[in-house]
């Protein structure tokens, strides 16, 4: 990798990278999609694709010492340096295995519906900056049948707001800023992609997910699991939206989803892990806008239909057994900022 250096302070450099890594998983050495390296400061300085290629792009003030961390949910995460990142570099994730959910298994003929519980998290940034994280305990309520989120209820939340920089933003981006990050909201299970867009795909003997002619992602699988990723939009091929004055150019959005099935099935979710990005311009002003927003289950319950209507009547409430449990994986190099640069807001 080279580096273009300019003296700060004693040590403190300004380095512009163009390093290239691979990352594949341990045990399969598959590539491994929408892996995130974050630096220090919680910045998001690449994202694996497809092939699991990260491009380093990104200028940033820090020293050749400073760690990065690569970081996957499905994953143990890793740290490197600086100086041992460079375009020959393939870095080897290894997996833990699926926990076991807590669920209710009620005996019935047919499964109309589930419900999945469990914690998210939702992280931006403007700029590279980080400006919010949220996280929380949530229940998606989802019709099996007709493959349809039906309602959405967040039991627990706790919200993160960098206060100084988004007031910085505002005065310089006028009223742009606010519109983004007005609320950190966790996953829209609409998004989901077995709801959203799987009767839209195909998918080949090599386990390639196609759309039309275009190839958008891939499936892998194993007796006891599968894992779905979905880019539907990539650097390579971005997409441009306007409306109400305001234009936006999507520059990548990936999706990860894994199950505890052979086969892809809403109501074996594990975990979802999805990253946006997008340059926003409205008039003069523009800034980059990066989201991350995961959602991991920690306990599930198939109904039928009578039985759900039953579980609503009641008032009923789907108790996690081990609250404390931390399925859900966050960056160390995002949890470092909470309470600090993130300040708690509720």
């Amino acid at each position: 990798m080279r580096y273009y250096l300019t003296a700060l302070i004693t040590s403190l450099i300004i380095i512009t990278s163009n390093a290239q890594l691979k990352v594949k998983d341990a045990n399969t050495n598959k590539p491994i999609s929408n892996v995130k390296v974050f630096s220090k400061k919680g910045e998001i300085l690449g994202i694996s694709n497809l092939k699991g290629i990260i491009k380093i792009s990104k200028k940033l003030k820090a020293q050749v010492t400073d760690t990065l961390e690569i970081f996957h949910p499905n994953y143990f995460s890793k740290k490197i340096v600086w100086s041992n990142v460079d375009k020959n570099l393939t870095v080897h994730l290894d997996s833990p295995p699926i926990t076991k959910l807590d669920e209710v298994i009620i005996k019935t003929k047919k499964i109309d519906y589930v419900i999945l519980k469990g914690t998210f998290i939702s992280y931006q940034l403007v700029d590279n900056i980080p400006i919010s994280f949220t996280d929380g305990i949530i229940e998606y309520h989802i019709n099996l049948q007709k493959k349809k989120l039906i309602k959405t209820k967040i039991t627990k939340v706790r919200l993160f707001k960098n206060y100084p920089k988004i007031k910085l933003m505002s005065k310089q981006k006028k009223n742009t800023v606010n519109t983004i990050i007005n609320t950190a909201l966790p996953f829209n299970f609409k998004q989901e992609v077995l709801i959203a867009d799987w009767d839209k795909f195909t998918i080949t003997n090599d386990s390639i997910i196609r759309k039309k002619n275009s190839v958008i992602g891939s499936l892998h699988k194993n007796d006891s699991e599968s894992v779905l990723s979905i880019q539907y939009h990539s650097p390579e091929n971005p997409k441009e939206i306007s409306l109400l004055g305001i234009k936006s150019k999507i520059n990548n959005e990936i999706i990860n989803e894994r199950f505890a099935s052979k086969k892809p099935r809403i109501n074996k979710i594990v975990n979802i892990n999805r990253y946006y990005n997008s340059n926003i311009t409205k008039k003069d002003v523009s800034l980059n806008y990066e989201l991350i927003d995961n959602f991991y289950t920690l306990e599930k319950k198939e109904f039928s239909k009578e039985n759900y209507k039953v579980f609503l009547k009641n008032n009923s409430e789907l108790k996690i057994v081990n609250p404390n449990l931390k399925a859900q994986k966050t960056p160390s190099f995002i949890t470092n900022l909470l309470f600090k640069e993130l300040k708690l807001i509720k």
